[in-house]
């Protein structure tokens, strides 16, 4: 099975409303070895094995192992001298189907183990190979050749610690086992994870103390602190594993049951799909994620804008319906208009109308001088959108959308423009992805049909003007000509008429005055309107 077959297979189960997707394979890729979960929908991964291709044959045999769960080979890395490394395997956890009992078998349960030393993430390399098991498999193995074989080779290969071997260059190794009935598992560890995995080995090397280590407790505490509940899972469950070798076998099984508790109560509970508080990491420096809470109803709009917003939230409330008939909701918008119209407060309304996060894109993090890392800033965005459901806002969108056509073109601009074409047509996410500008004019045509929508903001005409002032100000006055005053707006955008509103407000509280007056409000229109004649001007 390949992760795109899990992507597409965990999108589904989340628009269909399940909590967690289990996949069942013969094998899967190595590029899925990672893949554990899509935004809030966890992934679970259990490899058959190929004998249910042989059922028939061997069901009344008992040698036919036709389904297993085998889990992650139990190992600790230690430090070695001359700044070297080794790695123990101490077993393996295997589901029996027939008790429904997990057992964790020791290093007698494992027939060989082997380890890529410097794990490229895509093949695996047998870089060392150990053979362990039980009822002396040194026996078997001179049995089944029929020829003396040399104890001492035999012995150093025997072994369930490794030979020390350097540090891996490309930051990762693996360990993989097999079992007596042809079952692997493989385990992917990080860099990060190893120097930690080092020091928490180095800690139980120096102080033979029962409870856990200081490194445990700091990762445990550093983990929670930046919401990273998967490591705060993973050092939990050394601390239980360090407690099991120690022989507290009551307290590491019940360490483990809290553990599996809390994952249950994470899984279960009814949140918005939101698997992060905030972007970490690289993404930190691109998004800025806020929770909206206007509504539309707090927004004054033209009919006709009203109802292309409206259309794009009702499609998106009905997506799985859609989708099930072969129709993608709405989600690509383009916003379009003079500046202080409505466009950042319609990303807004959005993302609070669906319950989604608003994440707009930092354009000083994601534009910089050096080729083709602009490009590589722009997928990680994408590829976000995958992982976390939410409303990707691009401000200010001219600054990597105009016309690849302009004097003032620069080669490296373009390619940003091109890389963008390509992902917002690929990008099949269920994120909403939403562009606006101020100068329609300089987009690159190619950009308009990447779009689902472009929404046309103008200026408000007399009637929305006087809708907007007394939607502002008729709880705080007794008696105004909302049309006079609404003319003497004329031209003014939504965000200037807002603006004269606050004034007048502020100039209420100032003077003690029990509500704001129709002269206050006129004179802070005329501040706005010479403001704007000033500026035009010049």
């Amino acid at each position: 099975m390949s992760r795109p077959d899990l992507v597409a297979a965990a999108r589904e189960a989340g628009d269909a409303g399940f909590d967690v997707l289990i996949t069942c394979a013969f094998n899967y890729d190595a590029h899925s070895s990672d893949f554990d979960k899509l935004g809030r929908i966890p992934v679970l991964k259990a490899r058959m094995n190929a004998d249910l291709h042989m059922t028939d044959d061997l069901k009344n045999t008992g040698k036919g192992n036709l389904f297993v769960i085998f889990g992650e080979p139990d190992i600790d890395i230690l430090d070695a001298e001359d700044n070297r490394i080794q790695v123990k395997i101490n077993g393996v956890d295997v589901f029996h189907p027939n008790t429904g009992e997990v057992k964790s078998d020791n290093a007698d349960g494992i027939a060989c183990w082997f380890i890529d030393t410097d794990y490229n993430e895509e093949s695996f390399f047998v870089r060392h190979a150990y053979f362990l098991g039980a009822n002396d498999p040194y026996k078997a193995l001179k049995t089944t050749l029929k020829a003396e074989i040399d104890k001492e080779a035999w012995d150093s290969l025997n072994i369930d610690l490794s030979r020390p071997f350097d540090r891996p260059a490309s930051g990762r190794i693996a360990v993989k086992v097999i079992n007596h009935l042809g079952d692997e598992s493989l385990s992917n560890i990080g860099y990060n994870a190893v120097k930690a995995d080092i020091q928490c080995n180095r800690t139980y090397q120096r102080r033979d103390k029962p409870m856990a280590r200081a490194d445990h407790i700091k990762a445990l505490l550093q983990s929670h602190s930046q919401g990273d509940d998967q490591r705060f899972y993973s050092v939990a469950m050394q601390v239980a594993a360090l407690e099991a070798r120690q022989g507290h076998g009551k307290l590491a099984q019940e360490l483990r049951d809290l553990i599996d508790q809390a994952k249950k109560r994470k899984n279960t509970r009814q949140t918005s799909p939101i698997p992060i508080g905030r972007p970490r990491g690289e993404l930190s420096d691109l998004l800025t994620v806020t929770y909206p809470k206007l509504r539309l109803s707090d927004m004054v709009l033209e009919d006709t804008l009203a109802q292309q917003i409206k259309k794009v939230i009702r499609e998106q409330r009905h997506g799985a319906q859609l989708l099930s008939h072969g129709l993608s909701p709405a989600r690509k918008l383009l916003l379009i208009g003079p500046p202080g119209n409505g466009k950042t407060m319609s990303a807004s309304v959005l993302a609070a109308e669906l319950g989604y996060p608003l994440f707009q894109i930092r354009l000083d993090g994601l534009l910089t001088k050096y080729m083709g890392e602009t490009a590589a800033k722009l997928r990680q965005i994408f590829d976000a959108a995958i992982q976390t459901r939410g409303v990707y806002f691009f401000d200010e969108f001219d600054a990597i959308g105009s016309n690849r056509g302009m004097i003032n073109d620069v080669g490296e601009i373009r390619r940003i423009l091109n890389s963008f074409l390509i992902m917002i047509e690929q990008d099949d996410s269920h994120s909403l992805i939403i562009a606006a500008t101020n100068h329609p004019g300089i987009l690159d045509h190619a950009l308009f049909r990447r779009f689902d929508d472009v929404l046309q903001y103008d200026l408000p005409d007399p009637s929305l003007t006087a809708a907007l002032l007394k939607a502002k100000l008729s709880h705080l006055t007794a008696d105004m000509s909302w049309p006079r005053l609404a003319e003497l707006a004329n031209g003014l955008s939504y965000a200037e008429i807002t603006r004269a509103v606050q004034e007048a407000l502020k100039y209420m509280l100032i003077n003690k005055e029990s509500n704001v007056t129709e002269k206050t409000v006129e004179k802070m229109l005329a501040e706005r309107q010479n403001l704007r004649a000033r500026l035009f001007q010049n």
